[in-house]
């Protein structure tokens, strides 16, 4: 802890310090709650730690969030603006340094970040129940509203993020380490049959991998600033009512296509088991948190899709689904060197859970197709 103490000394007095807890979600970056004193009285603050092998560029990670935290506030204290939204999503806010800096270097040249604690609230993994993915999905729409006016050309665009949600090139990715690592697995029996398993599920969905790529190539998507990675977690709730407050982790921030974030949010919150559930055989899509989480994106007045980001709603899922099972089967093939993991075949499991819901997916397709003519019916 005396690392983290003389971390924090640059932003607040390290006598003052009550209490570090380590975080344990999120599969990137090391992330900490500090308690600490101030005249009396407690508050709480979020450090991080950016993953320097990841974000080869960290200040531009940090200056992107300080340009949407900029645009945003200006949004929110515009009364006319408060006078049209029903719900104003928070997000942290970025200390400054002693010396004026958002950030401090440590002498491994590792960049940290401290953020405001958002009070009264909790992370939630797992999605609760419909009127919970219906929060999500609002939340979501209203980040999007925030930000729709946001030009890129703000933004630094960083080269760990020009492939980010680029199917086909994951594919790529995939058959390299496949076909590197796949002997090295040979004699372990279980192991090597799970692999092939897999590789035959990569396959099976790698044929339309590259829909969306081409509808965005043809400009028939809405392109606008998108956050990247909107999973369950990275929302907080309200710990009364679970309710959405705020949005958190905007190192993916990235001008893209809108249905990159709606199908990453709808595979995330209509899978009940969650991220990673104990038995990767129950992870599956539940129509009801689907509908509800669609309905709650489309319940804003934000009209930005296109006919065609609706007709891809559920290849988005699907895709999005599959593209993170790839990463992590990738990473488990290549010594799991990107995502952060608990045990050696905690990424082959994740893969798994993947899978298997992309495989419950497929088998109500039909259904989805008729939700959405359903919920976007004019």
């Amino acid at each position: 802890m005396n690392h983290l103490n003389s971390i924090l000394s640059n932003y607040i007095n390290p006598t003052s310090i009550i209490k570090i807890t380590p975080l344990t979600d999120g599969n990137i970056n090391n992330t900490y709650l500090v308690e600490y004193s101030v005249q009396r009285l407690i508050r709480k603050a979020v450090l991080q730690q950016l993953n320097k092998n990841i974000f080869h560029s960290a200040e531009d990670v940090i200056n992107n969030f300080l340009t949407l935290t900029d645009h945003i506030s200006s949004k929110t204290s515009d009364k006319l603006y408060k006078d049209k939204s029903n719900s104003i999503i928070k997000i942290p806010e970025l200390y400054t340094t002693n010396d004026h800096k958002p950030f401090v270097v440590d002498e491994s040249g590792f960049y940290w970040r401290l953020y405001s604690y958002i009070e009264s609230s909790e992370m939630i993994d797992v999605v609760l129940d419909p009127q919970h993915a219906f929060s999500l999905g609002r939340s979501l729409s209203e980040f999007h509203i925030l930000t729709r006016d946001l030009p890129f050309s703000s933004f630094s665009v960083m080269d760990n993020l020009r492939n980010f949600h680029i199917l086909p090139f994951f594919i790529r990715q995939y058959r390299k380490a496949y076909a590197e690592n796949i002997s090295k697995h040979i004699c372990n029996n279980e192991l090597y049959n799970r692999l092939l398993k897999l590789n035959s599920t990569v396959d099976l969905y790698a044929v339309n991998s590259s829909i969306i790529e081409q509808a965005k190539l043809s400009n028939k998507l809405s392109i606008a600033v998108i956050h990247g990675d909107p999973k369950v977690s990275n929302f907080l709730y309200n710990s009364t009512n679970n309710k959405v407050l705020a949005i958190v982790d905007f190192d993916t921030l990235m001008h893209a296509p809108l249905i990159y974030d709606l199908g990453d949010l709808l595979r995330s919150c209509t899978n009940p088991e969650g991220e990673e559930p104990e038995n990767a055989l129950s992870s599956h899509f539940d129509l009801s948190l689907f509908s509800s989480a669609l309905r709650g994106y489309l319940s804003t007045s934000n009209p930005t899709l296109t006919k065609s980001d609706i007709c891809l709603i559920p290849y988005s899922v699907k895709l999005i689904a599959f593209e993170l099972g790839i990463r992590f089967l990738s990473d488990f093939l290549c010594g799991n060197k990107y995502f952060k993991c608990s045990s050696k075949y905690q990424n082959l499991h994740r893969a798994e859970v993947q899978f298997n819901f992309v495989n419950s997916l497929e088998l109500q397709w039909s259904k989805i197709i008729t939700e959405i003519s359903t919920l976007t019916a004019k």
